[in-house]
């Protein structure tokens, strides 16, 4: 069973866009996740700094003056700051996750056009050969 050069082009670019299409899937699925399930997708440091009044503060202890003592903001408005500012940081991964997920279903839908094409190539240059 001769095949010919354009055949073996055409069956290798298949391979190619499965290969491109498998890595864009495993993307696409870990970024619905994170769409969908945006609290387990972050990074566990950000995850445990909005856990507590605590851990919230803590981050922000001494950042800009090492020297300046720690000051503990009304709790109220310790709470309130905390969770706009995990809002915020879900809002952010849900809004990457969205732009990621559209990247990879942008590139599955390439991959699909290029395999077809190239799928139909090589299956008339194996008729072509057969006959030949």
């Amino acid at each position: 069973m001769k095949k010919s050069v354009l055949e073996i082009y055409a069956l290798a670019v298949c391979f190619v866009t499965l290969v491109c299409f498998a890595a864009s899937m495993g993307i696409a699925l870990k970024n619905t996740v994170r769409l969908l399930k945006p609290d387990f997708t972050i990074t566990s440091d950000t995850y445990f700094k909005h856990q507590s009044n605590s851990a919230y503060n803590d981050s922000f202890i001494h950042r800009w003056d090492p020297e300046k003592p720690a000051s503990t903001p009304d709790p109220a408005v310790l709470t309130a700051e905390r969770e706009a500012s995990y809002a915020r940081v879900l809002d952010t991964e849900k809004r990457e996750g969205l732009q990621t997920l559209i990247d990879a279903l942008i590139i599955i839908l390439i991959d699909i056009g290029i395999f077809g094409f190239h799928w139909r190539l090589a299956r008339r240059a194996q008729t072509s050969t057969q006959i030949s």
